[in-house]
């Protein structure tokens, strides 16, 4: 056309013979689908695209062999630039499309192709891990990948579950641990027993989970797509209106009013629009998921915005969830070292959780446990036994005075101390009972007798449920962001206030001695104080509590999770993720809304433009092909502020960046 290589008389001819295939073939699927929308009474995106394209190439055409127009309508290179435009922002959009599932496919990349599994003998052989069942006894080596959900039955690992928890350091898997499908053993080999396997394990369940969220549509996206059903007609009216003004009213040649039709058609076509809010939503759930933040439900994303109350569970949600030892207090020799290792020789054999904590505590601190004679365990009350001859017990008070040991009213009193603050306390005394059948006969009625006057008291143990360690900075984050902070436990009051003065919240928001049955109701009246509220469980007794909250989050261990007992798993316990949560929601929903704001911007900015508003000013006239172009920049803005999302990282989200307006209602 510009270079003039061709004789004038015969470019047009030239120029159809080019444009013709290449309009076709880039246009078919363009037109196919505008067509489709046409017949079930829609006007998509498509339509657009194919009226730019079609008009101008039919216009050419009729031009070329002067049917009802003259040579001057020539803008070949209108049709075939606008189909080119379209294919190559479609192509451009497919490859961000693509990368927004890059969560998915690291996840997906995870799913090891074999495994080796135990057969009758000792022998271990390289099967298909798809192929594994429960029940399989499997060798993982180190460096290799875990082929299925399994437990640890011997050996030691240390297994590496970045990739599906968000957790950043290895973690220790001894014998009776769970360890997750897909993640590394970075530690010694280890053999494990499979549990779920294939389709059931846990990482097959969160590629579907983020698959199928991503997939949805917040009400902001139906709203838009709602927007752009009325906004489509509305562009062809102003589009019709702009060029009849300009034939009619100002003289202008019909193909300046052909030009003006077709680049307003072109530049409001809303295709950013489209992409504003899906592509936002498939980068932050994928960037949610490798954090260890699942989000089951796109609507989620847009209640989390509204979120003015986070309520917490206790045990397990804000606390470890298990007992701990927390202090021992020598009240005899002042050895306390020597103290826990005679309480967990006595207490090694028991069972029970508090007998579980002293064994914990004297493993982690490394004493020396003797052996215990004559064993017994006492229901509800303690635990006796003899070491070298000399008998102890370990349990109540009461318990310790059965044997005939006093305790000091300054135990007593120091003891409830600790238990004020919701801790339990247990008493480790010596008996000095030498005969073994008296060992035996505790729980008899002559026991105190049989004790002797030697009996102490050497000991007392406190054992608490720990705080999580980030739980009280993550309190005082969500609180300085605007939320507010309750408490829902089914402890009674002195635990329950002690762990919510430890962690700074208000005595008014604290739930204590509410039954599983009850919690709803505590988050009904956190709903009425203050509006919207998440509830965060650990999702086993708090369903109630889950069904009735706006949000329902479940803090999970990362083995086993109740996919389908909360909107929110956290695939870790840390109690920062909630925050995680939140913080993402909210720079989703921003990303949407600048999106959003970016689509609309384009049209409203060049639809003036391109009926030539600035033409009788400065001679500008906006040409379909620049149309097409500015349509493309507007989708390539929209894509890559999304991809933006991949970046997140909520450990570096201020507190006035994410703050929320404080809606309390009046109690």
């Amino acid at each position: 056309m510009f270079a003039g290589i061709v004789p004038a008389e015969l470019s047009r001819y030239v120029m159809f013979v080019i444009a013709t295939p290449t309009v076709l073939y880039l246009g078919y699927p363009i037109f196919k689908s505008a067509f489709a929308g046409l017949r079930t009474g829609s006007l998509n995106m498509d339509f657009m695209y194919a009226l730019g394209i079609g008009v101008s190439y039919i216009a050419s055409v009729l031009g070329t062999f002067n049917i009802f127009l003259s040579g001057e309508f020539i803008f070949y290179e209108t049709s075939v630039m606008l189909a080119s435009f379209l294919m190559l922002g479609r192509f451009l959009e497919s490859g961000a499309k693509r990368r927004t599932n890059d969560a998915v496919k690291k996840l997906i990349s995870l799913k090891p192709k074999t495994a080796l599994l135990k057969g009758d003998g000792e022998e271990y052989t390289t099967v298909p891990a798809d192929s594994l069942k429960s029940g399989d006894i499997v060798l993982i080596k180190p460096g290799s990948i875990v082929p299925a959900d399994a437990v640890v039955v011997s050996g030691e690992m240390y297994a590496d579950q970045s990739s599906v928890t968000g957790e950043p350091m290895p973690v220790k898997k001894t014998v009776g641990d769970g360890v997750i499908g897909g993640t590394i053993n970075t530690g010694e080999a280890a053999v494990v027993r499979v549990t779920k396997a294939g389709s059931e394990s846990l990482l097959s369940q969160i590629i579907r989970l983020v698959e199928e969220t991503q997939r949805q549509k917040p009400h902001v996206q139906r709203i838009a797509d709602t927007a752009v059903s009325y906004f489509i007609p509305a562009v062809l009216l102003i589009a019709t209106v702009s060029a009849c003004v300009w034939y009619f009213l100002l003289n202008a040649t019909p193909l300046f009013a052909a030009t003006v039709f077709i680049s307003v058609v072109v530049v409001a076509c809303p295709c950013a629009l489209g992409l504003a809010t899906p592509t936002a939503v498939a980068v932050g759930i994928g960037r949610g998921a490798e954090l260890g933040i699942l989000i089951k439900n796109g609507e989620v994303i847009e209640d989390a915005d509204k979120i003015r109350c986070i309520a917490f569970d206790k045990t397990g949600t804000l606390t470890v969830g298990k007992p701990k030892v927390t202090k021992v207090i020598p009240f005899a020799d002042g050895d306390a070292n020597a103290a826990l290792a005679l309480a967990a020789g006595i207490e090694a054999m028991s069972e029970h959780p508090i007998a579980r904590a002293v064994s914990d505590e004297a493993v982690r601190v490394g004493v020396k446990v003797p052996q215990v004679a004559d064993f017994r365990s006492h229901a509800g009350r303690g635990a006796s036994g003899a070491v070298d001859g000399r008998g102890y017990a370990i349990g109540n008070a009461a318990f310790v005075r059965s044997f005939g040991v006093a305790v000091p009213d300054n135990v007593v009193a120091e003891l409830k101390e600790y238990e004020s603050d919701g801790s339990t306390t247990v008493i480790l005394a010596r008996t000095d009972l030498t005969d073994k059948g008296a060992v035996g006969a505790a729980d008899d009625a002559n026991a105190a007798s049989a004790a002797g006057a030697g009996g102490c008291v050497i000991a007392g143990i406190v054992i608490s449920d720990v705080i999580k360690p980030d739980a009280k900075e993550t309190i005082a984050a969500v609180k300085a962001d605007g939320y507010a902070a309750a408490l829902i436990t089914g402890d009674g009051e002195g635990a329950a206030t002690a762990v919510a003065s430890a962690l700074g919240i208000e005595e008014k928001n604290v739930s204590f001695g509410v039954l599983p049955t009850d919690k709803a109701s505590a988050v009904d009246k956190y709903q009425k104080n203050y509006g919207k509220v998440l509830f965060a469980g650990d999702g086993i007794n708090d369903a109630p509590a889950m069904a009735k909250a706006d949000i329902a989050l479940a803090v999970s261990n990362g083995t086993e999770i109740a996919l389908d007992s909360a909107d929110v798993v956290l695939m870790n316990d840390r109690v920062s993720d909630i925050r995680g949560f939140l913080l993402l929601s909210k720079k989703i929903m921003g990303r949407i809304r600048l999106n959003l704001f970016w689509a609309f911007f384009y049209n409203i900015c060049l639809i003036p433009v391109a009926a030539g508003v600035l033409y009788p000013f400065f001679g500008i006239i906006f040409r379909p092909e620049f149309s097409g172009a500015a349509m493309i920049l507007s989708s390539i803005t929209v894509i890559s502020l999304s991809l933006n999302l991949r970046k997140f990282n909520p450990g570096k989200c201020n507190n006035s960046e994410n703050s929320v307006k404080k809606e309390t209602r009046a109690e």
